[in-house]
């Protein structure tokens, strides 16, 4: 089984720059090791929509740059993965096979991790959209910057027709 997540929960964990393997502990059953993968994996979407929107904070300031909005980015697409991943867990957790006396315990455990994962993708969502409107009035900016500069260094005669622009004569 694999997931996405930091951690010792048979997932595969995410660092900035690399996947790393982490191995089922013997032992465990599809209830124990399903429930830790999915509430780490919980864990990690609300924390890395907290490292969203630190990032984002920084969009259009001075402490803006390309590694920001690229961090951004990565996070982001890996908060997606992860997301998707836990809703495929959830599906799986939600089915298991438990003995009659342990079905009241999954029906709500598993309604727990299904409010839980809603509220952390609501605001995973909510990031998104903030993400992307800050980058678009950030580009906003810097065209009307840069068309602005265009404007400064255009010749004084554009909108004047060619024949009543002055010319110099040189005088022989």
């Amino acid at each position: 089984m694999t997931a996405y997540g930091r951690g010792s929960f048979g997932a595969v964990g995410f660092t900035p720059n690399q996947y790393v393997i982490k191995e089922v502990t013997e032992g465990e059953s599809d209830f124990d090791t399903l429930s830790k993968t999915i509430a780490h994996s919980i864990q990690n979407i609300t924390h890395n929509v907290s490292q969203i929107q630190k990032l984002i904070s920084r969009i259009g300031t001075k402490k803006d740059s390309q590694e920001t909005r690229d961090k951004v980015h990565r996070l982001t697409h890996y908060t997606n993965q992860l997301a998707k991943e836990t809703t495929a867990n959830l599906k799986r957790f939600s089915r298991l096979k438990v003995p009659p006396s342990d079905e009241l315990k999954l029906k709500i455990q598993s309604d727990r991790y299904a409010e839980k994962f809603s509220n952390a993708v609501k605001s995973f969502q909510a990031s998104q959209r903030t993400a992307a409107r800050k980058e678009r009035a950030s580009i906003a900016r810097a065209r009307a910057h840069s068309s602005s500069f265009k404007v400064l260094i255009q010749s004084p005669f554009e909108d004047v027709p060619k024949d009543k622009v002055p010319s110099i004569k040189r005088q022989k």
